[in-house]
């Protein structure tokens, strides 16, 4: 390995410790301190809610306006666009989920960065799925005024 090569690594690592470092002093959460207003955390959590009873009604025009057209979403099945999560939503029929431990984390004024655990049960290509609980990670950006979700990961809680 070349000395640019080893410093680059070290160099990345570097940055993703102290990143994590700085994500895990400055969390925001509905209950902790946060660099976050208030007002940007409730507004985060309310905007994934929406997103969620978006899916669960089938109500893609309300989804579509909360997802962004580039977005990415990653399910253990892989990784879709909007426009294909849209276009498979009569493969999917979530009956049941529940939303909890959000913490928002803001890198900077137009960047938002949502993790919480999503527990949910429905129906996904005509077979029952039985309760089952996910770590959700999503990314927010503003666009024209309005935050949008650019980017979505599903990992399973075993």
């Amino acid at each position: 390995m070349t000395k640019l090569a080893v410093v680059s690594v070290v160099g990345a690592l570097a940055f993703c410790i102290l990143s994590s470092k700085q994500l895990q002093k400055n969390p925001a959460t509905a209950e902790g301190n946060s660099s976050a207003s208030r007002e940007a955390i409730s507004e985060m959590t309310n905007n994934e809610r929406a997103v969620w009873e978006a899916a669960k009604q089938k109500d893609m025009v309300r989804f579509a306006s909360l997802v962004g057209d580039d977005a990415r979403m990653i399910f253990t099945s892989g990784i879709v666009t909007r426009d294909e999560y849209i276009r498979s939503i009569a493969d999917r029929n979530i009956t049941n989920y529940s939303l909890k431990n959000f913490q928002v984390f803001t890198p900077s004024a137009d960047t938002a960065i949502v993790v919480y655990d999503a527990t949910i049960a429905g129906i996904f290509k005509g077979n029952a799925v039985s309760s089952y609980t996910v770590r959700e990670a999503s990314v927010w950006v503003k666009r024209s005024g309005k935050w949008i979700a650019v980017l979505n990961q599903e990992t399973p809680m075993f």
